[in-house]
């Protein structure tokens, strides 16, 4: 048997307490919440990062133009009066993170997005602003407006095992 440290020191500041949020079952990704910077993309404050065996720490709330998020959040199912769920639950529970590791539910600003390949390195652009490399890290917007109207507000709900499927108001 053998013990790594997840939350590395960090690059300003002094060492703050990190918080377990959720991992794949295999226990090789695993997303917690720090308030220290601990990567160079880091906002200022507490964010959410990613810790993948062999990979390191890696910031989870990256927005679509990869560019981090101000402050943005990790997905819990949600309860209101309109739809009769009382509370929250546990990202595990909801899959926030897919078993596999590769796609984790946040929200930030207003909106719903999925960061795919978190543990890789951000993926280039091409010319819509899309991400053009499918291997490497790419965020994409699950609430964006698939018409007229302008997107965006979506509450999560729930996500399938794998990830390939969102449920979200």
């Amino acid at each position: 048997a053998s013990y790594e440290l997840i939350d590395p020191v960090p690059l300003e500041g002094e060492p703050e307490e990190a918080w377990f949020q959720t991992a794949s079952p295999d226990l090789s990704h695993v997303v917690f919440e720090e308030r220290a910077k601990l990567t160079p993309n880091a906002p200022a404050g507490h964010d959410f990062y990613e810790w993948s065996s062999g990979e390191g720490v890696r910031l989870v709330t990256i927005l679509p133009d990869g560019q981090p998020a101000v402050e943005g959040t990790l997905v819990y199912r949600h309860g209101n009066e309109n739809n009769n769920l009382e509370g929250t639950s546990s990202p595990t529970f909801v899959h926030a993170l897919s078993a596999d590791g590769k796609r984790v539910f946040f929200e930030a600003e207003g909106r719903l997005y999925a960061r795919e390949n978190a543990d890789e390195e951000q993926s280039g652009f091409g010319p819509k602003g899309e991400c053009d490399e499918a291997e490497k890290a790419c965020t994409v917007q699950v609430d964006a407006s698939q018409g007229s109207g302008p997107g965006g507000g979506g509450s999560f709900m729930w996500a399938s095992a794998d990830g390939s499927k969102v449920f979200f108001t």
